[in-house]
């Protein structure tokens, strides 16, 4: 199955979305590492980013972590 992965960020206040950005497989893979998941070869949920994992996040796709937001990891059909 053919999945498009991004990183989301979320306004922590109100819930609403704020911002995305595509992150490829590769990158998915080292953050499988640190996430606590039952589907770790497909990666198909929606997971937090938070800590350790978050700090990797930002690194493999590039961007600042901004502490208004929250961050998860989500997979989706392409369109």
């Amino acid at each position: 199955m053919l999945l498009v992965r991004e990183v989301c960020g979320f306004d922590k206040e109100t819930g609403e979305f704020v911002w995305s950005a595509p992150i490829d497989e590769t990158p998915v893979r080292v953050l499988a590492d640190y996430l606590d998941s039952e589907d770790e070869d497909d990666l198909v949920f929606v997971y937090d980013l938070t800590g350790d994992v978050l700090e990797q996040a930002a690194r493999l796709v590039g961007f600042e972590i901004r502490p208004d937001l929250d961050y998860q990891l989500t997979a989706h059909s392409p369109e």
